[in-house]
């Protein structure tokens, strides 16, 4: 994956972005799938919203409340979101629409404009000549509420037939399949397959290009849901209670409920079968003042004490020597740079102490203060609490926080600065860390500890530490922290 050299901005205007114009066939093509033709769309971002939105919206009407971005991905692909020639006047004029008051667009990957072979609107839908297309499509094509339709009736075609998905056999099966669809589950990559070898017929095998049209579909999937933002799409994500780890210890995974995302979704990579559970995550490492892409592990623990943090690690995703880190404990916010070039399994970032009754967090960042070569990967997976010093709970169940509060944390988790409109960094957002997550005076060196400073994030109240001191101080244990870079 290359690394980008800003967050994902939305080009309009004068400043067009690429596309490519491929077709779609009813018959899977026995070979490399439809030739690829260039366009540039001349959309604006408003525009572009603006396409998108009726995109969701008739999708939803057609039974897919919760696929309209797997179309838009598509359409993203196919045309930059352009329906009508006025939207790319460098591409083939196709037949006259009346949505358009004008040619709509058509494709230039068949051929000459004048040959008249190229897929037809927003979709492109393709059946050889303009009159073929429209023979099999209907008039319906040219209007850009009828190229959505079609392509909904396309895609559920595409689903019942594909060789990637089990179980579906009829319509209803797909779209039902199509509405469980998410970017990050173990749906979006058959889909994805799906739609290079039965919407653009490449053909694993037979298509050389396969690959990397799997990667384009992908990506144009990613940036409209960079976008439009996750709530646009699926609707706010529900509420969560935190995972709760035992006295005796355990693991956060990535797929637990509040493991988070956040920053372009076009530069996280989910990698099935490796690591711990059934996938984990990568990113790379780039010089940057602040975050692109990070990760945060959210959790609860049952009984207070102090607790040795672990990282998951697979070595062929673990690329980058000065990993940053930040743990948030009872005692404040710990900033950590680790290397963990070619580490596998399990790695300490340190103890913490933490208490019970609070959501307390370990975060990942992608950022570095130094030039970073190519490729340097992170892995992001899951972490582990080992219980070195634990106080279980008292007549099983948690003991009382002083200053009658919840303690620990403000709302939001650990790193989480006001947004100066005073939002909060969205999982998956398009605008990364609208609210800067690191400190980045921190990470000059040595430990970001804060005790009831003003102003301090993530700070416990004195009566917490002190209680926290008189429970270890009963087991009379005091453990000191693996040497870590920091």
């Amino acid at each position: 994956m290359g690394r980008r050299i800003g967050s994902f901005v939305p080009l309009s205007g004068a400043v067009p972005w690429l596309v490519l114009l491929v077709g779609c066939s009813v018959v899977e093509p026995e070979g490399e799938g439809r030739p690829l033709g260039t366009v540039v769309s001349a959309l604006t971002a408003a525009e572009q919203r603006a396409r998108a939105t009726e995109i969701r919206d008739i999708a939803a009407e057609s039974g897919l409340p919760t696929a309209g971005l797997l179309l838009a991905g598509i359409a993203n692909a196919e045309t930059g979101l352009a329906h009508c020639w006025s939207e790319a006047t460098w591409a083939c004029q196709g037949p006259t629409s009346s949505y358009c008051g004008g040619p709509v667009i058509a494709g230039a990957g068949d051929g000459p404009c004048s040959a008249r072979q190229g897929g037809l609107g927003m979709f492109q839908f393709d059946a050889g000549t303009y009159d073929d297309t429209l023979a099999r499509e209907g008039d319906r094509i040219l209007d850009l509420r009828g190229n959505i339709e079609a392509a909904i009736d396309f895609v559920a075609n595409m689903v019942v037939r594909s060789t990637y998905i089990d179980g579906v056999s009829s319509r209803a099966e797909a779209l039902d399949w199509l509405n469980g669809v998410r970017p990050d589950n173990e749906r979006f990559d058959p889909w994805i397959r799906t739609v290079v070898r039965y919407y653009n017929g490449c053909v694993p095998g037979r298509c050389s290009l396969f690959d990397s049209r799997y990667d384009r579909y992908r990506q144009k999937t990613l940036d409209m849901l960079d976008l439009m933002g996750w709530e646009f799409w699926y609707g706010a994500r529900p509420a969560v209670s935190c995972p709760e780890v035992p006295a005796a210890g355990g693991v956060v995974d990535d797929a637990d409920p509040c493991f988070e995302k956040f920053g372009p979704s076009r530069y996280w990579r989910r990698v099935d079968g490796i690591g711990e559970g059934s996938w984990l995550w990568w990113t790379n490492a780039w010089q940057s003042e602040t975050p692109s892409n990070w990760a945060r592990w959210r959790f609860r623990v049952a009984a207070a004490g102090r607790y040795r943090v672990e990282v998951s690690t697979v070595a062929a995703y673990s690329k980058w020597n000065a990993v940053r880190y930040r743990v948030a404990d009872a005692t404040g916010e710990h900033d950590l740079e680790v290397d963990l070039a070619g580490a596998d399994g399990w790695q300490p970032l340190g103890e913490y102490s933490f208490m019970p009754g609070t959501d307390w967090s370990v975060a990942v960042f992608d950022h570095a203060g130094v030039s970073v070569p190519a490729d340097m990967h992170i892995t992001v997976d899951a972490i582990r609490l080992v219980p070195r010093s634990v106080v279980p709970p008292m007549d099983g169940g948690t003991p009382p926080t002083p200053d009658g509060g919840a303690g620990g944390l403000p709302e939001g988790g650990a790193g989480f600065d006001p947004d100066p409109d005073g939002g909060t960094a969205v999982p998956d957002a398009d605008v990364v860390v609208a609210a800067d997550p690191v400190d980045r005076g921190s990470f000059g060196g040595g430990c970001s500890c804060r005790l009831d400073q003003p102003g301090a994030r993530g700070g416990a109240s004195a009566a917490t530490v002190w209680l926290l001191a008189l429970l270890l101080g009963l087991l009379q244990r005091r453990r000191k922290r693996p040497a870590v870079r920091r």
